[in-house]
């Protein structure tokens, strides 16, 4: 299978640095005071937020036929549905994001982003592709709302796999696709962003 390549690198988001460097902040006090060990088991704190916040690239499958994983994370539930955000009967995909997953947003096809269609759940993430097949991503659930997971504007096309947005305070996430979709995955698998081919789309 072809590969796209990304610049390998590992580095937490720009957002999270705030919280990684107060969680430091109990370690940093208990090695001032002369606990050692205190501030070694409190390093762990950091840690943990260093690897939510952490994004990581490197080289992932390309097949613009298939629609990938976004978020890292297991498959809910797989079904079709009589009306999608477009108001045609689609496929949709229910992820429950896995916690220390990963926190870039990942685009799950080629295409286009596009202002979602009036009465779509807010902050949802719209894709359409050079044929013009229509991929959404709505975000369910999270601890802070649904705030938007995009970070590039309306217009710009976007490669596969390639980091679009943020995955914020996601727990849930829905994928639709045309009704010709073929699914590839099932409840209860689990998947793996940008590199997981969740459908097919021809």
């Amino acid at each position: 299978m072809a590969v796209r390549s990304a610049e390998p690198r590992f580095g937490v988001a720009r957002e999270g640095w705030p919280l990684v460097l107060a969680l430091a902040l109990p370690a940093l006090a208990a090695l001032l005071l002369g606990r050692p060990l205190l501030g070694a088991a409190a390093l762990a704190l950091p840690l943990i937020g260093a690897l939510y916040f952490r994004e990581a690239d490197g080289e992932f499958p390309a097949a613009p036929s298939s629609v990938y994983a976004p978020l890292s994370g297991r498959v809910l539930s797989v079904r079709r549905l009589r009306s999608g955000p477009s108001g045609e009967p689609a496929l949709r995909v229910r992820l429950r994001v896995a916690w220390l997953g990963g926190y870039a947003l990942r685009a799950p096809v080629d295409g286009q982003v596009q202002e979602p269609a009036p009465g779509v759940a807010r902050g949802a993430a719209w894709l359409r592709t050079t044929s013009g097949a229509d991929v959404v991503l709505v975000p369910k659930t999270g601890f802070f709302g649904r705030g938007s997971i995009l970070r590039v504007p309306y217009g710009q096309r976007v490669g596969q796999a390639r980091a679009v947005g943020t995955r914020r305070a996601l727990q849930v996430v829905d994928v639709f696709m045309p009704e010709s979709t073929r699914a590839k995955v099932a409840a209860g698998d689990r998947v793996t962003a940008g590199r997981t081919a969740l459908a097919s789309l021809s």
